[in-house]
């Protein structure tokens, strides 16, 4: 009988299992571990990948977001990434411990963007903008390749170090 059970597991071994998911043979009289038995007797199915989940998003915060960025931004010339950096300073802003913990809260922290006082904000965003917010706060930074560090947009470099620059703009970290 033990002979046996050391066999199938040789024989599962040999078509699905690695030698780390085998326990070793068990001594005389010994039970072959429960894990190895549960394997061999249905097929090995790969753990199916995580789907990622939609988050949603609140569309306040969508249209708040469309607006900075079109107002600090602006033109349609510009490439869709700077628009992302853009938007991602807001959100990496909002999880930093030196900041509000609202995309709303960092927009209108006095000081932060000159378009809030200068009333710019309140321009129509495109519908460019629109999408990119909602990416952004739907998948989040990472999603798009921007560190998380990414914290300052401005004329100067601020920060550690400039990350990418978009004509006078300087995209930093913190």
């Amino acid at each position: 009988m033990i002979g046996k059970k050391i066999v199938m597991v040789t024989i599962s071994t040999t078509l699905a299992l690695s030698s780390a998911d085998i326990a070793s043979p068990p001594p005389c009289g010994g039970v072959v571990n429960e894990h190895v038995t549960s394997m061999r007797k249905e097929p090995i199915k790969k753990k199916p990948k995580k789907k990622n989940k939609v988050k949603q998003v609140n569309e306040s915060e969508v249209n708040l977001l469309a607006h900075l960025i079109y107002a600090e931004m602006g033109s349609d010339s510009i490439p869709d990434s700077y628009l992302y950096y853009c938007g991602a300073v807001v959100l990496n802003r909002v999880k930093h411990v030196n900041y509000p913990n609202t995309v709303k809260g960092v927009i209108y922290d006095k000081g932060q963007f000159s378009v809030v006082p200068s009333g710019a904000i309140n321009k129509k965003p495109t519908e460019r903008c629109y999408k990119i917010a909602k990416d952004l706060l739907t998948n989040g930074v990472s999603y798009y390749g921007i560190p998380g560090s990414l914290i300052y947009m401005s004329h100067g470099r601020q920060g550690s170090t400039t990350w990418k620059t978009y004509k006078k703009v300087k995209f930093c970290l913190e």
